[in-house]
């Protein structure tokens, strides 16, 4: 979490993933998403050394796989005009990786 500047004590990560065996074209493009995801997460919802938590919950269910990141920081407002570090690419590539993925 260094990365983000970002002290380890500031931000609590809980998981909750199944053990999965996962495919190639499944496991990359979902470890891009996650990745993405926790970016977002760390870079936006918690500015001026605010704390808080982080979940991911990763179960299989029906032969589906059911992902979920969250935090509580302090949200996003899709409304808002993206600022000169977000050109919203991240997030357009999540939601394409989504539909591969038929999520």
């Amino acid at each position: 979490m260094s990365s983000h500047q970002l002290a380890p004590e500031q931000i609590t990560l809980s998981t909750n993933v199944d053990p999965l065996v996962l495919d190639v074209d499944t496991a990359i493009p979902l470890g891009l998403i996650l990745n993405e995801l926790l970016t977002n997460a760390l870079k936006y919802a918690f500015p001026e050394g605010r704390p808080g938590r982080l979940w991911i919950t990763i179960r299989e269910a029906n032969d589906q796989l059911h992902v979920e990141v969250r935090d509580d920081g302090v949200g996003y407002d899709p409304n808002a005009e993206r600022g000169e570090e977000s050109s919203g690419f991240g997030l357009d590539m999540v939601r394409s990786f989504a539909t591969k993925l038929k999520a």
